[in-house]
């Protein structure tokens, strides 16, 4: 169901959707007192469901469960605008989305899986766009959330970043920055070295010879 303007603007609601054989409509409720605000799967047919239709808010309404085709919560809605801000880059907004329901439904299903593709299609986007310190950040934080999510994938992403990030500071003869980047990386993967710390190393090594090299000359 698709409900035009921000949702996070309004009082919570949801909205009850009946079978076509019962009209059909789509109706906003006040929000279902479910327990834990999960959708009871384990409903008879002679069930019913009592509602407060928004329109109409003194009164309480049942309606049978066999009419009802689909129950959509203001939380999963939530969650479902923040997944299409994600396909469509729009990642300000689809982190407003996601912190908002960390803030007031952190136990809306789905919302970890969402947390996690936010992360990795955000930095992939933002690797493309060459941020490589917010890449870098996002990156290490879904590693440290989630380490199980694309192991391989996320770790090969880091070490291509953090080998750019560091070769940034040399090409700008930052290098207390890229020292302390290559410190950081050797402590913090210890247990996992990355391969672009011996790397970096080396070239360290290589440019503090050549310096030695030219004060003998000199």
């Amino acid at each position: 169901v698709e409900v035009p303007g921000s949702l996070m603007d309004e009082a919570p609601f949801d909205i009850v959707t009946l079978k076509p054989e019962a009209s059909g409509r789509s109706v906003k409720v006040a929000p279902i007192e479910f327990a834990d605000r999960r959708i009871p799967t384990n409903v008879k047919e002679t069930d019913k469901l009592q509602v407060t239709i928004l329109l109409f808010p003194t009164r309480r309404y049942e309606v049978a469960w066999k009419d009802i085709g689909k129950i959509w919560l203001y939380e999963q809605m939530i969650l479902n605008r923040a997944k299409k801000l994600v396909d469509e880059k729009n990642f300000g907004e689809a982190f407003e989305h996601l912190n908002f329901l960390f803030v007031n439904y952190p136990q809306t299903p789905g919302l970890q899986i969402m947390r996690q593709e936010f992360l990795f299609k955000s930095a992939e986007e933002m690797s493309g766009q060459n941020r490589l310190a917010h890449t870098m950040a996002v990156l290490e934080e879904l590693q440290r959330s989630f380490p199980n999510f694309q192991r391989d994938k996320v770790r090969g992403l880091i070490t291509d970043v953090s080998g750019k990030l560091i070769e940034s500071y040399f090409e700008k003869k930052d290098l207390s920055a890229a020292r302390a980047m290559i410190n950081r990386l050797a402590k913090d993967y210890k247990d996992d070295p990355l391969p672009v710390v011996e790397q970096w190393k080396g070239k360290f090594l290589e440019l503090a010879n050549e310096y030695k090299t030219k004060a003998i000359e000199y």
